[in-house]
């Protein structure tokens, strides 16, 4: 699991657990930047966006992440239990049954893998 040190208003810092990370090819930066999705809150239904100048990494863990293809065809890491039914896109449109079905995912642990 990543976790993030989050800063709000310059001050606050609050730890964030991160479930995706992407670099976004963005017309006003020159280099990519490297984006994180967190849940804001306990009570909130959906994943919100910080990016790597708003915040430090605090543990760097990546064994919770699968290595996939954005929508733009560029690489990303997402949480294991977000991957299927494309709970990721719905949960970053704020779908509160899918962060529901997120949140019982991570409570049932990872599912082991058949070989």
């Amino acid at each position: 699991m990543i976790v993030l040190t989050r800063m709000f208003d310059g001050d606050l810092r609050v730890n964030r657990t991160v479930y995706s990370i992407y670099w976004p090819r963005l017309p006003a930066h020159s280099a990519d930047v490297r984006h994180y999705l967190v849940v804001a809150d306990e009570n909130w239904s959906g994943l919100t966006t910080a990016t790597e100048d708003m915040c430090e990494v605090v543990d760097p863990d990546l064994s919770d992440f699968d290595l996939r293809k954005g929508a733009d065809g560029r690489d990303m890491l997402v949480h294991w239990a977000a991957v299927e039914d494309a709970l990721l896109d719905r949960m970053i449109e704020y779908d509160q049954a899918a962060m529901m079905e997120f949140r019982r995912r991570l409570e049932g642990g990872r599912p082991a893998i058949r070989v």
